[in-house]
């Protein structure tokens, strides 16, 4: 069993290279994207190999896209139109944290809580105000 601080350190690591990948480390965590964008943006997963692979195109303003991955496994986001680079909760690349577990006592069950990833445009982000 890997402890948390060492699951840490190496996301941390993974996250400081320029060649980013996937790297072998199993825990698992359920996340939802959601696209807060005026675009069509493409969700993809790097892979193995560094390799972009296409998960999801969402649509504009609310498009969601549920998906079980790892912690390890580093995503990206891109608008369709222009390959623009989106940002996932403020960053270029999103690597998913460890799930937040809630247990139900009246079930006898653990549920795992999805992480919420919101992407947005990287620039100028705009706003519903009439000003």
């Amino acid at each position: 069993m890997i402890r948390c601080d060492e699951v840490w350190r190496r996301t941390l690591l993974l996250y400081l290279r320029q060649d980013l990948c996937t790297q072998e480390l199993e825990i698992g965590t359920p996340v939802r994207f959601i696209n807060r964008s005026r675009s069509r943006v493409r969700v993809l997963w790097l892979n193995y190999q560094g390799e972009q692979v296409l998960y999801s195109t969402l649509e504009p303003s609310n498009g969601r896209y549920d998906v079980n991955t790892y912690v390890t496994h580093p995503w990206i986001a891109l608008e369709e139109a222009t390959n623009a680079v989106m940002l996932l909760n403020f960053r270029k690349v999103y690597f998913p944290v460890a799930p937040e577990v809630r247990r139900i006592e009246t079930e006898n069950r653990n549920v795992y809580v999805r992480s919420e990833v919101v992407i947005t445009p990287n620039g100028k982000v705009w706003s519903d105000s009439y000003s």
